[in-house]
């Protein structure tokens, strides 16, 4: 009986040096794999040309200085304690024959016109971005101020406006999303170091109890 106490220990003592992180819950992932743009369709203002899934992309011209995509209905809830992120990888050339937009020789990327719309209320600032290989931009925008409310329609406008990313107007350039993403906070939990310390206790507690019964006999 002793021995094997002092096996429970040690292995709790093991558990307890494990690390512990925090996790978010992946709500939505878009991807466009197989041919489909997965509900995303151009907005009621018509701006963008060609939208299709190609190639594991989302792809579209847009025709206007306000290209906007949207997915309506959305239908999305969440499941931890709060909305946390949309995140999607772009990037966007001047037109379809010229080099990305951020290449070696062109303008950097920029936020200027990006814009995401959940549930009628726009998203247009604190946006953070970074490069993300061959020539596509992750961008990331902070949505934990929806609360619990379930997200029912979504509108990305995937490149700037007039005069921002390409320092000429949007109308005409081409771009490519590689994946959308919509996270949110997962449940919290206890620590795994704090389920293991509870483990320990509850060992040395049941050594006690077997140690004073051992004494009795």
């Amino acid at each position: 009986m002793h021995s094997h106490l002092k096996r429970l220990a040690i292995f709790a003592a093991l558990v307890c040096l494990s690390p512990s992180f925090a996790s978010a819950d992946l709500i939505a992932n878009f991807e466009f794999s197989g041919g489909s743009t997965e509900g995303w369709s151009v907005n009621t203002n018509n701006q963008i040309s060609g939208l299709m899934a190609n190639s594991g992309s989302l792809v579209g011209t847009a025709t206007g200085n306000d290209p906007q995509l949207v997915l309506n209905p959305a239908g999305l809830t969440r499941i931890g304690t709060s909305w946390s992120e949309v995140t999607f990888r772009v990037r966007e050339t001047d037109d379809v024959t010229d080099g990305f937009i951020g290449a070696t020789g062109e303008p950097a990327f920029n936020t200027t016109g990006l814009i995401v719309q959940v549930n009628g209320t726009i998203v247009n600032s604190g946006f953070s971005f970074a490069a993300s290989g061959d020539n596509f931009f992750t961008v990331t925008a902070d949505i934990s101020s929806l609360g619990d409310a379930t997200i029912s329609n979504f509108r990305i406008d995937p490149i700037g406006g007039a005069f921002s990313n390409s320092a000429s107007e949007t109308s005409g350039n081409f771009f490519e999303i590689d994946f959308i993403r919509v996270t949110d906070n997962a449940v919290a939990v206890p620590e795994v170091s704090s389920l293991a310390m509870m483990g320990i206790a509850a060992v040395g507690g049941a050594g006690m109890v077997w140690r004073r019964r051992k004494q009795r006999v």
